[in-house]
């Protein structure tokens, strides 16, 4: 863009995302602020990643490329810390994608109350069923709850310092205070974001909490939390550097019972996420690391402030040799527990079974009960009611006795249950201790079989290679058609999703009434017309000139027709063209359709076609929407085969800066071309080399349309 401001430095991390990479780039590049800087670090993607990268790039050159060997997220964001230039620094995942306003109020809000950081909550996106559904950690209510409106820093926490989100894509910060504080992310390990937030969180006095859903995280299984591998266990060595973090701020002993509760639960959680195979490695890891915790702090100490079953977890670790016996013991303790309580439940049953009979024999033997015995035998039941009915203690008391006796023998019904299950238990306690001994002896002989099957593979490596990379070779072939392929059938996709918002869109309007386009072919496609449609809808142009007869022209003519203080320009070079289309035109006295020849033009010692006499046409009419949709950006070669050219549709050029109005549109279609890409350029260069500021803006389905505005339209860049 033209003005040279950088509010907010976007730092993006990308590493294999072609999938859901567009779609994250969509959601920044189109964020309603505009004075941004995006610094994509692409961290030695073998996918198309960095491919997709660069055609954004040329399309906007807000976008910095940093291209380096693979070396992590946590590098990669230090990468792009070190290259930012903004007031405030925002970090998103390149899987993720974020809300179009986000960075707008993010940043006034930041600026309004001088905040070293403004949080906010996250939403996930489950990219299988395509839901969203939130989660406690992101919504952190207790925050909300403590805070509400106001600013507040790390000392008023207290017992909340852990209730907040420890992900750098929930916050906003302030990129002096960062740097200020020196912080930055440990390379090499995944779970980075925990040791970057606390050392900015001992450090911030002037904090925020926004309760709006910013960001929209993606969860799929190839994320780098999906994974499930042995990177998990970096969660060890994060919480000893989070340790030395407390121990630097001398707030260690503070929050000791909870640093220990998290480290231990946190790689209890991990070893059951990771992968089958994994878990005997990761376990090896997890031993080794409690055991420096016990000479570090000692057993008793770090028991003495666990509770039951965390100490569960820690016990077990240190006492088990394998994953297998860690796994056994901790479903032992389980079932031991699950024992207790129904011991416990059934202890209960028991006295209440009790109680009830007390109450039972308490009615049996009260006097009521004895006095209304002989009636209890009486044939003549109406005669005996009658009688009965008079006493209101026997009603109670019988009344009483139903229910009491109905729940003596539901409890009865219940306590045999338990029993039952108590016996049950107690059998599969057993059979786990006979299939622990088995494992074992399994664990020795399986380690046997290890070793021989090692010495096999050493042997045979040699003989495989050339195999593999004869598979190798043809299995990326194989992937590129798969990508070539689907990345047709997105395009397909995203233009029938256009077409469904096009035709619904339109449906209710005031001045579009006939809707008999024809989008397909060579024709200007729906995502064109949709977009196109709103320009004219919202942004309510009085002069429009358009390049190019056609599907376009429905909408424009109607458009004229209904707003009787616009104008039109249609510039065509096809005669009968002209005279053939017009003829489904309403055309009134609003509209011109100007018959200019064709001629040959070079740019840079290129061949291009344009409009001739185009400027003498217009004469010194200024327009506030240019449609740029001819002449067409290619010729016909020898053999009828069709040559792409460099630069195409130049005419725009001439426009500038005499027929542009104060404020305007340019939008063009058909902008996958290179030509089309390459005469936009030099549209930017000319706004720029006469002072003109914009904003730019593209949308893709079948064909790709971009769009150049100033000031008083940004909004076209959301719709």
């Amino acid at each position: 863009m033209g003005v040279n401001m950088v509010k907010v430095s976007v730092i993006v991390p990308i590493y294999n995302v072609e999938k859901y990479m567009e779609e994250c780039l969509e959601s920044i590049i189109n964020q309603s602020l505009r004075d941004i800087e995006i610094i994509c670090i692409d961290d030695g993607s073998t996918d198309n990643s960095l491919s997709i990268l660069e055609s954004y790039a040329e399309l906007d050159n807000r976008i910095k490329i940093i291209s380096q060997e693979n070396q992590g997220l946590g590098a990669a964001r230090n990468v792009g810390l070190d290259n930012s230039t903004g007031d405030y620094v925002y970090f998103i995942d390149s899987d993720d994608f974020l809300e179009l306003y986000a960075l707008e109020e993010l940043y006034d809000i930041a600026e309004e109350k001088s905040l070293d950081f403004a949080l906010f909550k996250m939403i996930n996106y489950d990219d299988e069923s395509k839901e969203f559904y939130t989660i406690p950690d992101y919504e952190m209510s207790e925050i909300q709850n403590s805070f509400g409106d106001n600013v507040f820093s790390n000392e008023e926490l207290g017992v909340l310092f852990f209730k907040m989100a420890v992900s750098a894509v929930c916050k906003l910060y302030n990129r002096d205070f960062i740097n200020k504080v020196g912080a930055r992310f440990p390379e090499g390990l995944i779970f980075e974001d925990n040791v970057f937030f606390f050392e900015i969180l001992f450090n911030a006095k002037r904090i925020y909490f926004i309760d709006k859903h910013f960001y929209n995280r993606r969860r799929h299984k190839n994320s780098i939390t999906g994974s499930a591998n042995i990177n998990f266990s970096d969660s060890l060595r994060i919480y000893n550097l989070i340790f030395e973090v407390f121990k630097r701020y001398g707030q260690f002993d503070t929050y000791k019972k909870d640093l220990f509760f998290k480290k231990i639960n946190s790689a209890n959680i991990r070893f059951n996420q990771v992968k089958t195979e994994v878990k005997p490695l990761f376990f090896d890891k997890m031993k080794n690391d409690f055991e420096q915790m016990v000479e570090e702090y000692g057993y008793e100490d770090i028991l003495n402030n666990l509770e039951e079953n965390t100490q569960s977890i820690f016990r077990n670790v240190i006492n088990s040799r394998t994953s297998e016996e860690f796994v056994l013991s901790m479903k032992k303790d389980k079932l031991q527990r699950d024992i207790k309580k129904i011991t416990e439940k059934n202890k209960k049953l028991k006295m209440d079974i009790n109680s009830i009979k007390k109450k039972n024999k308490s009615i049996l033997n009260s006097r009521s009960w004895k006095i209304t015995k002989p009636l209890r035998f009486l044939k003549n039941n109406s005669f005996k009611e009658s009688l009965l009915n008079r006493s209101n203690s026997y009603v109670y008391f019988k009344s009483q006795n139903k229910k009491l006796s109905k729940r003596n023998k539901n409890l009865l019904i219940e306590k045999e249950e338990l029993s039952k299950q108590n016996i049950k238990l107690k059998k599969q306690n057993n059979d786990l201790k006979i299939s622990n001994d088995e494992l074992i002896h399994q664990i020795n002989s399986l380690d046997e079989k290890v070793n021989d099957f090692y010495l096999d593979y050493q042997k045979s490596s040699e003989k495989n290679e050339e195999t593999f990379e004869f598979f190798n070779e043809k299995l990326n072939i194989f992937n590129h058609d798969i990508i070539e392929r689907d990345n047709f059938n997105r395009s397909i996709f995203k233009e029938l999703q256009y077409a469904f918002v096009f035709d619904d869109t339109i449906k209710d309007s005031e001045w579009l009434n006939k809707n008999s386009f024809s989008l397909i072919n060579a024709a200007a496609n729906y995502s064109f017309a949709y977009s196109l449609y709103r320009i004219l809808n919202d942004a309510k142009p009085k002069n429009i000139l358009e390049l190019g007869l056609g599907q376009t022209t429905k909408l424009t003519t109607q458009y004229v027709n209904y707003f009787q203080d616009t104008t039109l320009t249609v510039v065509e070079g096809d005669a009968e063209w002209i005279d053939l289309f017009s003829k489904k035109l309403d055309i009134n006295e609003n509209t011109k359709i100007l018959n200019l020849d064709l001629e040959n033009y070079n740019y840079k010692d290129e061949e291009t076609i344009r409009f001739k006499d185009f400027i003498e046409a217009l004469e010194d009419q200024k327009f506030d929407l240019i449609i740029i949709d001819g002449p067409q950006g290619f010729i016909l070669g020898s053999d009828n085969n069709t040559i792409e050219l460099e630069y195409s549709r130049t005419n725009i050029w001439q426009l500038i800066p005499q027929n542009l109005a104060d404020d305007f549109i340019i939008i063009m279609d058909d902008f996958n071309r290179v030509g089309e890409q390459n005469t936009l350029n030099r549209v930017k260069e000319l706004l720029n080399e006469n002072n003109i500021a914009f904003y730019e803006y593209n949308s893709w389905a079948f064909k790709t349309q971009y769009a150049l505005f100033t000031e008083k339209y940004k909004y076209i860049g959301w719709i």
